[in-house]
């Protein structure tokens, strides 16, 4: 006889990453989503949240019972997300009537979720704009039926988590009450300059020149150095070489934006087009297109990338180097719009002072400790 596996008894995935209800648990394999959205598609998109020591998420149930959440968004939330997207990925569920506690074999789950619309929703916390997910579950074995559930849940950007989950037993639904999602952490020190009219040309670089910086991302830091060691050709294309590390970065003279990098003699990746991270002269306000793709020669792969970059403001910097003015660049994911790095370019360094970077697993930051440039 078939026995209908329903969502509130063996599938909770969406639930246990909040509540340890694991009904349900995500198995290790996933079906490749589309990494990118069709081309003419122009509705919003939510790129994968930056979580930061501090934030925490308040979910409150059916029965009023409330639990705190500190580990940010699922892992098998696919994005970027869009209105159109589906992915799929596999799970594992206990029969219907099994207690979690049971050791009685899984059953291997297909889950296939589908984004169906954009647009607010009010939950406890406030109203927000979000992603309408739709995932509907099937179990592959002939003594059940193949439909083992379906539930809808929430993504809101402006919260950086799912809002609200909805299950065909409701008394497994939540919605978020309260919530904090610390603010984009402050370089060491800046004081906005205010002088109108300031410009900074491209600066001539020499062999020779160095520049040595302190870096720190969640869990790791360190320090490196980059040295101008030569200048070269490279595909026809007049370069800078500098030396970081085991590498060698090559950098079109004429823009002083890198294209290539070779490591061991061997070349690791190329450009099609510089990563022109600036734009000369640099003046507040002015705006570029900063896109290319990228072609791994060793895994024989390619990624394309395109930013929209903006000198913001021309700020004060403090770093272990010292005090510069310097450009602060924002540099934003042209599909999205979201803000991906900042950098802070000093005239008096001839290169950067500072930078930061809006990983997937945290924030990395780059500060300059000293420098050798006439």
């Amino acid at each position: 006889m078939a026995v209908r596996c329903k969502v509130a008894y063996c599938f909770r995935f969406w639930l246990s990453f909040f509540l340890l209800l694991e009904f349900i648990s995500p198995g290790a394999s996933s079906t490749q989503a589309a990494s990118t959205p069709p081309e003419n598609y122009k509705g919003p998109i939510a790129e994968r949240p930056i979580h930061r020591a501090g934030d925490y998420w308040i979910y409150e149930r059916a029965d009023l019972t409330k639990v705190t959440v500190k580990t940010g968004a699922p892992a098998q939330l696919e994005f970027p997300l869009w209105v159109g997207k589906t992915w799929n990925y596999q799970g594992e569920a206990l029969r219907a009537g099994q207690p979690r506690t049971s050791k009685a074999s899984r059953l291997i789950t297909d889950i296939q979720c589908h984004v169906i619309r954009h647009g607010k929703i009010t939950v406890g916390a406030g109203a927000f704009e979000a992603f309408e997910c739709n995932c509907q579950c099937t179990v592959h074995y002939g003594r059940y039926e193949p439909d083992c559930g379906q539930w809808t849940i929430w993504y809101a950007p402006e919260v950086r988590n799912i809002i609200k989950i909805k299950t065909e037993d409701t008394a497994t639904s939540m919605q978020l009450v309260e919530h904090k999602t610390a603010t984009t952490a402050q370089p060491t020190s800046t004081k906005p300059v205010t002088r109108p009219g300031l410009k900074a040309e491209k600066p001539e670089w020499r062999v020779g020149y160095e520049w040595r910086y302190a870096w720190k991302r969640p869990g790791r830091s360190g320090t490196y150095t980059s040295e101008i060691i030569r200048e070269d050709l490279l595909e026809g294309i007049p370069a800078y070489v500098i030396k970081r590390e085991k590498n060698e970065d090559y950098y079109a003279k004429d823009v002083l934006g890198m294209f290539a990098r070779m490591s061991g003699g061997k070349l690791v990746f190329k450009r099609n087009n510089p990563r022109q991270n600036f734009l000369w002269p640099l003046e507040v306000g002015k705006e570029w297109r900063n896109a290319y793709l990228r072609e791994n020669i060793q895994e024989k792969s390619s990624e394309t990338f395109d930013y929209r970059m903006v000198v913001a403001q021309i700020e004060e910097v403090t770093v272990p180097a010292g005090t510069f003015e310097a450009f602060k660049v924002e540099v934003y994911i042209h599909r999205s719009g979201n803000l991906f790095a900042e950098y802070w370019y000093s005239p008096q360094v001839k290169w950067l002072v500072m930078e930061r970077e809006h990983l997937r697993d945290g924030l990395r930051e780059v500060e300059l400790i000293s420098f050798k440039a006439d």
